[in-house]
C-alpha cells in the first residue's frame, strides 16, 4: 500500500497542472490588480504541455494585461500579437480601462496586415498498403515564430489509441511525416497539430472539424481519404456489377390455354360497311317488292270478250 500511494503521488507531481484552473486563478488575481501572481500563473499556461489553442490564447490576454497594467507596454503589445495570431477575432471588455487596452488596439492595427497560424494538409491517393504512407502537413504562416513542432496524432481500426509523430520546424514551410512502416491498419484517422516549445497545442488541421481519414484502396483509386460522412474530400469506390443472361426457369406445369375469343357482334361488322350493303336495306327492299308483285295480282282483271285484254295495274 505505501508503494502504491508513493507512486500515486510521483504521477501527480510528474502530470502538467490543469490549464483552466491555472486560468481561473490567474482571472481571480488579475481582478484583484495583483498584477505580478496573475502573470505567474498565466506563463505556467503557457509552458504547460496541456494546454490548447482556447488556453493559450488567454494566457497570451492576461499576459498582455498584466504588462500593460505594470507599464511594459511594448512587452503587452508582443503578448497581444500573439493571442492575435492564435485568435484573429479577439476582443476586449468594453468595462476594461483604455489604459490597460491600449496597446492590444495597436497589436491589432498590425495584426490586420499579416496572416495567423495556419496548417494546411492534402491527404494522400489511395494505396494498396497504409504502412510507411507519406503525410504531408505545411505551415502556411507563423507572424510570431510560435510554432516549434508539428505533430501526426492518429489511430487505427486495429489500434485505437492515438499514436503521436513529431517533426521540427522552423518557421513556415512543408514536412512530411510516414506513417509506421510495420503499420499493419486498414483505415487510419488522423489529424496534424502546430506546437509551442513546451507542447502546448497552437493551431489543428482536421477536415471540417473531423479528423482526415485514408483507407486502404486499390491503385488509380479516388482520393479515399475525408471526413467521416457525409465525405468531403474523397469518393467512394464504386463497384458496377452486369447482370446474367440466364434462361428463364423451367416449370412442370403446361402453359395456360389462351383464352376463346368471344364472337363479335354482327352489328359492330356491319357497321364498318357501306350503308347499302347491310342486311336491314335489302330486307326492305325485299318487302316491298313483295307487296308490289301482290298488288299487281290482285289488280289484274279482264272485262270479258273476245277482245284484248285490258289490265288495270293499281299499286298501293
Amino acid at each position: 500500500m505505501l508503494v502504491t500511494g508513493w507512486i500515486l503521488a510521483w504521477g501527480l507531481l510528474l502530470a502538467p497542472p490543469n490549464p483552466a484552473t491555472l486560468l481561473q486563478k490567474a482571472e481571480a488575481a488579475f481582478e484583484n490588480l495583483e498584477y505580478a501572481t496573475a502573470l505567474r500563473l498565466a506563463d505556467q499556461v503557457l509552458s504547460s504541455s496541456a494546454s490548447g489553442p482556447a488556453d493559450l490564447a488567454r494566457a497570451y490576454r492576461l499576459k498582455g494585461l498584466c504588462l500593460s497594467g505594470t507599464g511594459k507596454l511594448d512587452a503587452a503589445q508582443e503578448a497581444f500579437e500573439s493571442l492575435l495570431s492564435i485568435e484573429p477575432g479577439a476582443e476586449m471588455s468594453a468595462d476594461l480601462s483604455p489604459k490597460l487596452t491600449a496597446p492590444f488596439y495597436q497589436a491589432l492595427a498590425r495584426a490586420r496586415t499579416g496572416k495567423p497560424i495556419r496548417l494546411s494538409h492534402q491527404p494522400p491517393p489511395a494505396a494498396e498498403a497504409l504502412s510507411g504512407t507519406s503525410l504531408r502537413v505545411r505551415l502556411e504562416s507563423d507572424p510570431k515564430r510560435l510554432v516549434r513542432r508539428l505533430r501526426l496524432v492518429f489511430e487505427s481500426d486495429l489500434e485505437p489509441n492515438e499514436q503521436r509523430l513529431e517533426a521540427s520546424v522552423a518557421g513556415p514551410g512543408e514536412v512530411t511525416v510516414n506513417l509506421p512502416a510495420k503499420l499493419r491498419a486498414r483505415e487510419v484517422r488522423y489529424r496534424f497539430e502546430a506546437l509551442t516549445a513546451a507542447g502546448g497545442v497552437l493551431a489543428v488541421a482536421q477536415d471540417n472539424g473531423a479528423p482526415f481519414r485514408l483507407r486502404v484502396g486499390l491503385p488509380g483509386d479516388a482520393t479515399t481519404a475525408a471526413a467521416p460522412e457525409p465525405s468531403a474530400g474523397g469518393n467512394a469506390v464504386k463497384v458496377a456489377s452486369a447482370a446474367l443472361d440466364l434462361p428463364p426457369p423451367k416449370s412442370s406445369q403446361p402453359p395456360p390455354a389462351a383464352p376463346a375469343r368471344s364472337p363479335q357482334p354482327r352489328d359492330a361488322d356491319e357497321r364498318s360497311g357501306p350503308w347499302y350493303q347491310t342486311w336491314w336495306f335489302w330486307t326492305a327492299v325485299g318487302v316491298v317488292v313483295a307487296g308490289t308483285a301482290a298488288g299487281v295480282a290482285v289488280g289484274v282483271s279482264s272485262s270479258g270478250g273476245s277482245g284484248p285484254v285490258d289490265y288495270g295495274i293499281r299499286i298501293p
